[in-house]
């Protein structure tokens, strides 16, 4: 009978312990045109799933691949209470708005556009 009460209470324990910690919520602070939903459908972490630093890190990389921020770093807080992170992705956005100009012309006839170029239409 001990050895029942001991094998329950080493399974408790395993059980307890061998929790794995989970991502309890994915965040975006500073944006102010691009859209976050759009951005976290684009992220491999998620709320749920397994916490990973290194898939942390390759999702900063991949949000600085996008080329439309200025600096971009994670934030990953502990929450005690259920055992979970709470990640923050702190981005800077860079300018949209790019001036063009052109000017090409052949033997007398030359020519000059002027213009804008938007990198990040409608925030996505």
């Amino acid at each position: 009978m001990n050895k029942r009460y001991f094998f329950i209470l080493f399974l408790v324990l395993i059980f307890q312990f061998g929790k794995s910690q989970t991502i309890n919520s994915v965040n975006f602070s500073g944006l102010t045109r691009t859209n976050g939903e759009f951005l976290k459908n684009q992220l491999i972490c998620r709320k749920g799933k397994t916490f990973n630093p290194k898939i942390i890190k390759q999702d900063e990389q991949y949000l600085k691949n996008l080329n439309l921020f200025f600096s971009v770093e994670s934030d990953c807080k502990f929450i005690d209470s259920s055992n979970s992170y709470d990640i923050t992705f702190i981005i800077k956005e860079s300018n949209y708005i790019y001036p063009l100009i052109l000017a090409f012309g052949i033997q007398d006839a030359y020519k000059i556009q002027l213009g804008a170029s938007d990198i990040n239409f409608q925030g996505k």
